[in-house]
């Protein structure tokens, strides 16, 4: 009798190999397929979530997703990038998502993830707590501290109401890019950017340590007061129109669509949120940190280097500081208003409690109790201003007449150049005697270049007197 067995055997172990050598190089899925390089790019088969999908659980960290073909789809549910992947997802400018659901980023802590290239048109509202159920924003991420920076560049919203939802949930939030972005708003009243901080939003709530009773980076060598400080969310070189449509025109000042719309907000910032705003160019937007009474406060803003585009609309404010501290420098106004005066207001929501009250703007460290430390005549860490200019003369008003809680040199000091040194209580080690020396973060940011790295700080000064 012949034996097949050993003859069928060796059929098997071939035929395992050869289909553990398709998988495992990366030629095909059924969804998605890879080019079998390292780093693979792997290309979409087409531009549905499940398809995404497939391919974020193909790919490998360091890897590339080209999401094709293009057209334009609705998704049922977000494409989930897990925190162990970091990846770049393309559109390549061709793709169209139309529902709210789009991209859930969870940060990992070594090595960044990036979306670019896709156009949304849903207006957006608010993630869930989970990022993979987000059905709300296009994108939501949840990025913690220690997490490595992800960067987000090159979409453009139709008509949005939320575009980006971040949040440390739970722990104050890491850092991040988001560059190259146009962003139409879907009427008055949206909120483009929402920089949740640790969204806790009920005060010291749940995370007291995390929003405001702590250095601003745990740990952590970095400063955020300092040009070496990389742990901030930073928005820069994107466009912000107030009408829905598409945004046209190769370099400033963009086209927006038509729209008379005066009021909202480019980038919201609440609950301990730490940004870097700069090098934007805002048509009639305004940025607002929070303070809301009740509410956690934003806890750090630099906003600098950005052009206002009023485009004859009788725009609200151009800034609208709540609660916090920060700098605020270079910023233009580049044509007119068709009424009124916009001006950067520094004010306070809550109306009664002793001075200093909690989150109020000029507060630092442990300023998240009414009549918390201060220094003397002046608040722990004021918010600094200077050369804050109208590009036809003059300077953009300073407003801090709105509440007797903010008040010109303790809250809020105001100069025409920059101090040569700054005093903030920020940290468990600072003093109402220790200055620093400010310089911003590099520009363009490292990721822009394709430079992943953050260096830690070279220039730091810090000095007690």
């Amino acid at each position: 009798m012949t034996r097949v067995y050993p003859l069928i055997l060796r059929k098997v172990v071939l035929l395992s190999a050869v289909l553990f050598f398709v998988l495992s190089s990366g030629i095909g899925y059924a969804q998605c397929v890879g080019n079998g390089q390292s780093p693979q790019t792997w290309t979409t088969a087409s531009n549905g979530v499940a398809e995404v999908n497939a391919c974020i659980a193909a790919a490998a960290s360091g890897d590339t997703i080209l999401v094709q073909p293009a057209g334009t789809v609705s998704w049922g549910s977000a494409a989930s990038i897990p925190s162990n992947k970091c990846l770049t997802i393309d559109g390549q400018n061709n793709v169209t998502i139309t529902s709210g659901a789009g991209f859930a980023i969870n940060v990992g802590t070594a090595c960044s993830t990036r979306i670019t290239g896709f156009t949304f048109t849903a207006n957006g509202g608010l993630c869930d707590y989970d990022p993979d159920t987000a059905g709300g924003a296009p994108i939501c991420v949840w990025g913690p501290v220690n997490g490595y920076p992800y960067r987000i560049d090159h979409n453009t919203w139709t008509s949005a109401a939320t575009g980006i939802w971040i949040s440390g949930h739970g722990a104050m939030n890491g850092p991040g890019l988001i560059d190259h972005n146009f962003f139409a708003s879907a009427g008055s009243n949206n909120e483009l950017i929402h920089q949740m901080g640790t969204d806790d939003m009920g005060g010291p709530g749940t995370y007291p340590v995390a929003d405001w009773n702590s250095d601003l980076y745990p740990g952590n060598t970095f400063d955020p007061r300092n040009s070496f400080s990389p742990l901030m969310v930073f928005i820069e070189d994107n466009v912000f129109c107030p009408g829905p449509g598409t945004i046209t025109g190769a370099s400033e000042p963009h086209t927006c669509p038509s729209s008379s719309n005066s009021y909202y907000s480019a980038v919201q910032n609440f609950a301990g949120a730490r940004s870097a705003i700069r090098h934007n160019e805002f048509h009639c937007g305004f940025i607002d940190a929070h303070g809301t009474a009740g509410y956690t406060g934003t806890r750090w803003l630099e906003i600098y280097n950005n052009d206002y585009w009023p485009d004859g609309n009788n725009c609200y404010t151009y800034a609208d500081i709540r609660a916090g501290s920060g700098v605020m420098f270079n910023n233009v106004v580049k044509n007119s208003n068709s009424a009124g005066s916009p001006d950067i207001r520094l004010r306070e929501d809550d109306t009664s409690g002793p001075w200093s009250l909690a989150y109020q703007v000029g507060s630092g460290i442990n300023g998240y109790t009414d009549g918390h430390a201060s220094c003397g005549t002046l608040n722990q860490a004021p918010f600094y201003l200077w050369n804050n200019t109208i590009a036809s003369g003059g300077n953009i008003t300073i407003n801090t007449s709105i509440s007797n809680y903010v008040q010109l040199n303790r809250d809020v000091l105001v100069s025409t150049n920059q101090p040569s040194t700054m005093t903030w209580d920020e940290k468990a080690a600072d003093t109402c005697s220790t200055n620093y020396t400010y310089t911003p973060y590099t520009y363009p940011h490292p990721l822009q270049t394709g430079d992943p790295s953050v260096a830690p700080p070279t220039n730091l000064n810090a000095s007690v007197q």
